[in-house]
């Protein structure tokens, strides 16, 4: 075992803080608000338990039926739709071009981790325990199953949280520490830390510390130890050690350590610790390409207690605490956190009473009886009682009684109508005190059939929700962030090839390397990534949506064939038909039409050009055949042509030559003659 100062202080020494030292800090845990049996309370509504062990008794004592209708469940159940169906994603963005690459890498990892992590769903809970009792938390850490993916991000329930009190910022950045506190099997602890058998084996055993060394033989210096901590550890042994379970609690403590630091800032804006034994960090400085900024800062540790015994306390490179908070409401004075559930406990209560208080009176009957009303021979005054709510009842009266009205039964049906009307004010209460409106819940009001005012008031409870929705995205990104620095410390291996994309579009990058001139390329841990929340839900609603706008704008546009293509191809790509992005990506290949979030400059350049090209080669084309349809014309011409000589030929050697008279043909010559000389 390590050498450590306390008895109960079984963690090597590494610079944290001493066991009393830290036990100090954590110790306002117990002077916080007792604000966790009502939100206990509140969470026992919404599962239906809305109806104590005393109040059970004293209805039955009565009489009174026990109703419970639960509107609270199923009106928090309308909020958590909202949550599931404008759910969005996360998105890994860079402002630098030049770690365009490392963002898409962490982008990708990041959706796998999504998906193999069931984040959505760790979220989703979290948000249930928001709206209601007022405070959800989801786990971000490495997973330490080998056989298992290598993070996981987990539902933690309120109960096992606890935290500074002093902290004021959402995400408890701003706490100096946070804990979480479970039971676990002693088997499975020994498992995590197997260095410390013995404090398991004889420290967490359950009964007196001299019965477990007749077990085995342990040392002398152990048992000193592990009997003064038993001794003096001011907790009740039942509130850290499970005797029927062989359970032991294990605390699980994140606090900070402040110390002065000096940061590098690299070109982006980023902040990262240097490091003296980092040559890269020298060159950057060397080369004015960072500057280093000295000042106060903290270190994140992580302390592990099993009852009174720390067995480990070590530093982590953590710039936030791996869980993550969900606030729905803080109380403005003591900051204690409350949800939707709080204003709709009330509401809820009244409505059980007043429901059971109509039933009673719906069944109960007041009788009034003289005391010779009944022959006594065959029913008494406890046989009337029962008798007297039953619908078939029977009577036997007394012949000889004085009053012949001496026994009346009636029931108060005045009493009623002011149940009702109480009870429906409390079911209205319900849905008024959170915001959400009938129609969020698929009961449109009285009158209300058009679907403009149907969603304007659904936009109405949104809108009362905006805090609360605001709350839930500032934690969905922070479970992003939380999960986007445990990836990046597995991409920081040097020369790391990563596979982007996939198909044709595949591509492999090479993440911390360096260029030509030597300087750093795609450094992951210098990148200035950060995590958003995507723009547009990717529910299976929101597509529905989509699809619908775009079948309007389709009809909208009408004949223009680059804008109906264009949105043709949207429609296809946000459907749910198999191979839908091939078919979409597709159409747009086919008509020259950017794919989305890919048309930047140089792409633009490239597609017109492409596209003067292949106009080009059109024109070309058609003046080819021009020029062929010519040249087929003028042959057609010269054919033709010779056709026609040849046929001229043909037609003069088939005609005879026709005789002259000489003599004739001298007496005219003659007759001219003197015709030019006598003029």
């Amino acid at each position: 075992m390590a050498d450590s100062i306390h008895s109960r202080d079984f963690a090597p020494r590494s610079g944290g803080m001493g066991v009393v030292e830290l036990e100090e800090l954590v110790r306002d845990a117990m002077h916080q608000p007792n604000w966790r049996e009502r939100s206990d309370l509140i969470a026992a509504f919404i599962d239906g338990k809305q109806i104590s062990p005393t109040e059970r008794a004293d209805m039955e004592e009565t009489g009174q039926p026990i109703s419970i209708t639960n509107l609270m469940q199923r009106t928090l159940n309308g909020a958590k739709g909202q949550e599931a169906k404008a759910r969005v994603e996360w998105k890994a963005t860079s402002d630098e071009d030049s770690f365009k690459d490392v963002a898409e890498a962490i982008n990708q990892r990041l959706h796998e981790a999504q998906r193999e992590t069931y984040a959505d769903m760790a979220i989703s809970d979290a948000y249930s325990s928001m709206i209601g009792p007022g405070i959800g938390w989801v786990e971000v850490s490495r997973n330490p199953d080998p056989l298992e993916y290598p993070y996981r991000v987990e539902e933690v329930h309120r109960n096992e949280m606890w935290w500074d009190w002093r902290a004021k910022r959402r995400d408890l950045m701003d706490a100096r520490w946070l804990c979480r506190q479970r039971w676990v099997d002693k088997d499975e602890a020994e498992v995590w830390f197997p260095q410390h058998k013995e404090v398991f084996k004889y420290g967490c055993y359950n009964g007196p510390i001299t019965d477990a060394l007749n077990l085995d033989l342990v040392q002398a210096d152990t048992f000193d130890r592990l009997v003064t901590t038993r001794s003096s550890f001011n907790v009740l042994e039942e509130e850290w050690l499970d005797s029927a379970r062989q359970r032991v609690k294990l605390y699980e403590v994140w606090y900070k350590v402040p110390k002065v630091v000096v940061a590098l800032l690299v070109p982006g804006g980023k902040r990262v610790l240097f490091d003296q034994k980092n040559p890269l960090h020298h060159e950057m400085v060397n080369r004015s390409i960072a500057q280093l900024v000295k000042g106060p800062s903290f270190e994140i540790r992580q302390a592990m207690f099993a009852g009174p015994y720390r067995l480990t306390d070590k530093a982590t490179r953590l710039r936030r605490y791996p869980y993550i908070p969900f606030w729905c409401y803080r109380d403005d004075l003591d900051r204690t956190p409350y949800g939707l559930g709080e204003g709709m406990l009330g509401p809820q209560k009244e409505f059980n009473e007043r429901r059971s208080k109509l039933l009673w009176l719906l069944k109960a009957k007041q009788v009034f009886a003289d005391s010779d009303a009944l022959d006594k021979n065959f029913n008494s005054f406890l046989d009337l009682a029962k008798e007297a709510l039953r619908p078939d009842a029977m009577f036997v009266l007394n012949p000889n009684r004085a009053n012949k009205d001496g026994l009346r039964i009636q029931d108060n049906g005045q009493l009623q109508k002011e149940q009702v009307d109480v009870m429906n004010d409390a079911k209205q209460l319900i849905q008024d005190q959170p915001g959400i409106y009938s129609t969020m819940l698929g009961n449109a009001p009285t009158g209300v059939t058009s679907g403009l005012a149907i969603n304007s008031l659904v936009e109405q409870s949104m809108v009362s929700l905006g805090e609360v929705n605001d709350n839930y995205r500032y934690g969905r990104r922070m479970v992003g962030e939380a999960l986007q620095e445990l990836i990046c410390e597995d991409l920081e291996a040097q020369n790391l090839q990563v596979r982007l994309g996939a198909g044709k579009k595949a591509r492999v990058v090479v993440l911390n390397t360096f260029d030509e001139q030597g300087l750093p390329l795609n450094h992951v841990k210098d990148a200035p990534v950060k995590i958003g929340l995507q723009d547009v839900p990717s529910t299976p609603a929101h597509r529905l949506q989509q699809q619908q706008t775009i079948s309007q704008a389709l009809a909208t546009v009408g004949n223009i064939p680059d804008a109906a293509i264009l949105l043709t191809a949207a429609m296809i790509d946000s459907s749910d038909i198999p191979n839908h992005a091939e078919y979409a990506s597709w159409l747009r290949k086919k008509y020259g039409i950017p794919e989305p979030g890919t048309a930047d400059d140089e792409d633009r350049e490239a597609l017109e050009a492409e596209q003067n090209q292949a106009a080009q080669d059109q024109q070309n084309q058609a003046a080819q055949v021009q020029l062929q349809a010519l040249a087929a014309r003028a042959a057609k011409d010269e054919t033709a042509a010779q056709l026609n000589a040849a046929k001229a030929e043909q037609i003069t050697a088939t005609l005879q030559p026709i005789p002259v008279d000489p003599a004739a043909n001298e007496d005219m010559l003659i007759e001219q003659a003197l015709a030019q000389a006598t003029a």
